[in-house]
């Protein structure tokens, strides 16, 4: 399935447009009593220092350079289709045809099929197919073309073995539109015939599954699929969909999708009622599930309501199992298990899950961030910087890229030299990059040199960028200042009437009630957020939490309540805290030069991975 027939993975593609919410595994690597109590607002992991620029980092003389893995025969990359049609707007077509194609492959279990996301990098490609299929991982590749003209089609492909750059098979398909789903089906049983791959009685059928008998419908979904890839807002995605489930109510794929994206609103949109995204999310999913109970799209959708909106985690594992006994090539169902196993607590299986979604779709950032995020948690800081390293030797990353890696030597050792020499080290006409501010500014934070902070200027800051501001206040002794800008909750507690439920919302409102002094009310909504996202129900962000819990007391004077809470969270898996980073950083200030606190940081066993 590779997704095209749901929503573009676990980690949802929300758009500026429908909510200000940052999901949890963009926040996953900043310090806990900075992220999770809201208090870092830019780039991911970072804070606080300590220790001399001579200070010998005890890292490994590691290399970047990947391992050599076996390469299946049997495996393919489906390159983007050329779109030749003459209307450049039909370009959805194009590639709605692409992504189709790899969902068929990605159902034959005598395949590896790489992800679409992974593949979608290569459009107009200038690399030769021998580089692109070792940076797959597979053996080969398949080209193609789409012309759609009138009631007409044509789709031509090739195969090719790219170590000898072999074309061991071609064929162009000429059909009515109205026979475009057998055109596919052919399409895919042809290639998986060359490829030498047995196809089961089962695998056929679910390839020549027909989605649709109204090919208006069926442009309207490619059309919010596409819409996906672009980043279009949800609003426009779903309008598109209604539309199609309209056209044909027993559009399986159409409501899955639907349900999937409207699962995505009740998740990030914080204009509108959580309890009405929700009803409609889950009446999509359940019309999906009526109508197509064991298609693959249908269970991904039904896995991510699930997961994300009932908290049903032993029953979204259920499903996703499901999804994998009939679509081993799905990335999304490994990255579900990941996220899962995180929840739970179970870390190792986490990391396990998520190699295998990028061993699928290795192009996927955001699997690949995630393996980084879990490795900071467990401060496993050899092997994160061994898969920073990787980043960057295989992909186009910004200037913040190398800035990470730099932060990981600090985190383990509390040595700035790395820090220092990657800003010595810019080309002139990098220091005013934006990229390269906000790494000023985000070492600012840590360093708590805070003289020359000055925030990104946007008309309405989130909460967690007015706290951070506050602290930077309160850092130059200007109380007044620092409340200021956390004095106005109102906008706040507006979307607490929408999200009543939503604990990142209660423990934002928690630090700003803090920093203002206001004890009763903060530990008011800091409980609140504990009871609705507890440790116990959620490892991954339930210590966030408890985080905002420790800032809270620090910030209204319980210093013993804090040092305990900080001294706990310390020993628990968790990417928000770090001794270094927590040494100067002014989200730490109340505690501070503290004996206690201090002995707290300078214990090895607080810097010690974890699992």
């Amino acid at each position: 399935m590779n997704a095209p027939n749901t929503d573009t993975g676990w980690k949802a593609r929300a758009t500026a447009k429908v909510g200000r919410r940052v999901p949890a595994a963009a926040w996953g690597l900043a310090l806990a009593g900075v992220l999770a109590i809201a208090v870092i607002a830019v780039l991911q992991l970072r804070k606080g220092p300590d220790a001399g620029a001579g200070t010998r980092l005890p890292f490994k003389e590691i290399s970047a350079s990947p391992v050599v893995a076996t390469i299946s025969e049997k495996s393919i990359a489906v390159l983007p289709f050329e779109n030749r049609n003459t209307e450049k707007e039909d370009e959805f077509f194009t590639d709605g045809m692409h992504g189709d194609i790899i969902t068929h492959l990605a159902q034959l279990h005598e395949l590896r099929v790489v992800s679409r996301t992974s593949v979608m990098e290569y459009r107009g490609r200038k690399e030769n197919v021998r580089q692109i299929a070792q940076k797959l991982g597979v053996t080969y590749l398949l080209e193609g073309s789409v012309q759609r003209a009138g009631n007409r089609v044509r789709v031509s492909g090739q195969l090719i073995r790219a170590a000898t750059d072999e074309h061991i098979w071609a064929h162009a398909y000429d059909r009515e539109l109205t026979d475009i789903f057998s055109l596919q089906s052919e399409l895919a049983q042809a290639i998986a015939g060359a490829l030498r791959a047995a196809l089961s009685p089962q695998e056929k059928k679910l390839i020549e599954t027909r989605p649709t008998e109204n090919l208006v419908a069926y442009d309207l979904y490619l059309k919010a699929r596409a819409g996906q890839d672009a980043l279009r807002p949800f609003t426009e995605r779903i309008a598109l969909l209604n539309a199609a489930v309209q056209l044909d109510p027993k559009f399986a794929a159409g409501w899955a999708l639907l349900g999937a994206e409207a699962s995505n609103v009740a998740r990030y949109d914080y204009t509108t009622s959580v309890t009405a995204n929700v009803a409609r999310a889950k009446a999509a999913v359940d019309h999906a599930v009526r109508l197509a109970p064991d298609a693959s799209a249908t269970l991904i959708a039904q896995a991510r309501y699930m997961m994300w909106l009932e908290k049903d985690y032993t029953a979204a594992t259920r499903l996703i199992e499901r999804v994998l006994r009939q679509t081993p090539n799905e990335p999304i169902a490994f990255a579900g298990l990941e996220t899962i196993a995180r929840v739970e607590g179970r870390w190792p299986d986490a990391l396990r899950h998520i190699r295998q979604a990028i061993r699928l779709d290795p192009g996927n950032l955001a699997h690949v961030r995630q393996v980084m995020t879990m490795l900071a948690a467990g401060r496993r800081y050899d092997d994160e910087r061994v898969e920073r390293l990787k980043l960057m030797d295989s992909r186009q990353e910004n200037v913040s890229g190398a800035y990470d890696v730099a932060l990981v030597s600090f985190r383990a050792t509390g040595s700035k030299r790395e820090v220092e020499q990657f800003f010595s080290g810019l080309a002139a006409t990098d220091v005013n990059a934006t990229d390269v501010l906000k790494c000023k500014q985000d070492w600012a934070m840590i360093n708590g040199d805070l003289s020359e902070y000055r925030p990104a200027t946007q008309p309405n800051p989130a909460p967690r960028s007015r706290i951070n501001m506050a602290l930077v206040f309160f850092a130059r002794g200007n109380r007044l200042a620092a409340q200021a800008e956390v004095s106005d909750t109102a906008a706040l507690r507006s979307q607490l009437e929408l999200r009543p439920t939503d604990p990142w919302l209660w423990s934002d409102l928690s630090c700003m009630e803090a920093l203002l002094g206001h004890r009763d009310e903060a530990l008011r909504a800091v409980r609140r957020a504990m009871e609705l996202e507890p440790e116990s129900a959620n490892a991954a962000t339930g210590p966030q939490r408890s985080a905002s819990l420790a800032f809270v007391h620090a910030w209204t004077g319980d210093k013993d309540a804090a040092i305990a809470e900080y001294a706990r969270l310390l020993r628990v898996p968790f990417s928000g805290l770090n001794v270094h980073a927590m040494k100067r950083h002014p989200a730490f200030a109340p505690l501070q030069g503290d004996p206690r606190f201090e002995a707290l940081l300078d214990d090895p066993k607080n810097n010690a991975p974890l699992f």
